[in-house]
């Protein structure tokens, strides 16, 4: 089974904003769906390699079976917007840090919500992150919601509930009786380095070499990991990529891979606050978490602990999380079982 290339969409609307200390006003861009007067306002982000298209088709059909007003964003950097002024090769040369990643998606969140016409402040706001875009979406999340605590956040700016696709990410290190840590295999070890630092390399080559380099970087590692099975995606995901149209420039996906040099960067340097907030909320009855995975996946990226502590906590009276395996799916979940995955988040955002 293969996912069928996205239909075409057409926004109701662009908003703009500024990206990190760029003196950009349309740094970031959102295309809206649906009405803004709606009571229920939902944001989406995609990850890697991904900029708003993938997730326009989705967004589109959302908003018309649940009446919200829905805004597409994507990862600083991950956007090619000739016509306004910003393809990318304009962004960062060096890449966007954590920080600068989480404070673009919080920047999307508060212009899509300042753009609604619903009574101020009153519309409930649901984040929906995928892939890369979840470690700095949770990173936002999780400021906001200790900035609450604090008085210092701007109203609106934590949002009442969180769809993650594809990636889950710790549990909270303040969470009281957790289930038992889960053991990750040597493979999924092996496997999990492996692409990172060949995506992270692929990078590093193109930005202090020459772009022929980066290709080079990246032509022999995706061979590499073809050929020892170290790719974590499967057949699905490959078809889908393969049917993107038009094609990804290579050199743009090599560019897109800075969060990987990102990791190891931060590490290398002992940089570990760059991850800070980098967990899913504390309290889940508070701000709930739905965690949809495709299974067409050698490996997953979360592990058993986080996502039965995301389960036992749904199960709780008053919690709606929960993390739920979509089969006959990969990276791509929202693509390949889209009627699936519009069910499932249907379900959580109107409840």
């Amino acid at each position: 089974m293969t996912s069928k290339p996205p239909a075409p969409t057409t926004s109701t609307r662009s908003i703009f904003y500024p990206i990190g200390n760029e003196n950009e006003e349309k740094g970031g861009a959102i295309y809206t769906f649906g009405n803004s007067s709606s009571p229920t306002i939902v944001l989406l982000s995609a990850g890697y390699p991904d900029d708003h298209g993938s997730f326009l088709p989705f967004a589109e059909r959302l908003a018309k079976e649940t009446g919200s007003y829905c805004g597409v964003t994507c990862l600083a950097g991950y956007d090619d917007r000739p016509q306004d002024g910003r393809p990318w090769t304009a962004h960062k040369r060096d890449g966007y840090t954590f920080d600068e990643m989480a404070t673009g998606l919080r920047d999307a969140g508060r212009a899509l919500r300042a753009s609604s016409t619903y009574n101020k402040g009153a519309a409930k706001f649901t984040a929906i992150f995928h892939d890369w875009a979840v470690p700095p979406g949770m990173i936002y999340v999780n400021r906001a919601l200790d900035d609450a605590k604090l008085g210092k956040s701007e109203t609106g700016d934590v949002p009442d509930d969180v769809v993650l696709f594809d990636v889950l990410v710790p549990i909270h290190p303040d969470t009281k009786n957790p289930p038992p840590p889960a053991t990750k295999s040597p493979y999924q070890i092996l496997m999990e380095l492996t692409y990172r630092m060949c995506f992270a390399a692929a990078f590093l080559m193109q930005r202090y070499v020459h772009r022929y380099a980066g290709l080079l970087c990246m032509g022999i590692s995706m061979s590499f990991l073809k050929l020892f099975s170290l790719m974590p995606t499967g057949n699905l995901d490959a078809s889908t990529m393969e049917e993107r149209q038009p094609p990804l420039d290579p050199n743009r996906m090599i560019y897109m891979a800075y969060p990987y040099w990102g990791i190891f960067k931060s590490l290398l340097t002992g940089n570990i606050e760059a991850f800070s907030g980098c967990t899913v909320p504390l309290d889940l009855s508070k701000t709930p978490v739905l965690y949809l995975y495709g299974t067409d996946k050698k490996i997953m990226f979360d592990d058993e602990q986080v996502r039965e502590h995301v389960r036992r906590e749904g199960s709780k009276p008053g919690n709606k999380s929960d993390a739920i395996a979509v089969d006959n799916a990969g990276h791509w979940l929202y693509r390949h079982q889209e009627d699936i995955c519009i069910d499932h988040v249907k379900k959580f955002i109107l409840s």
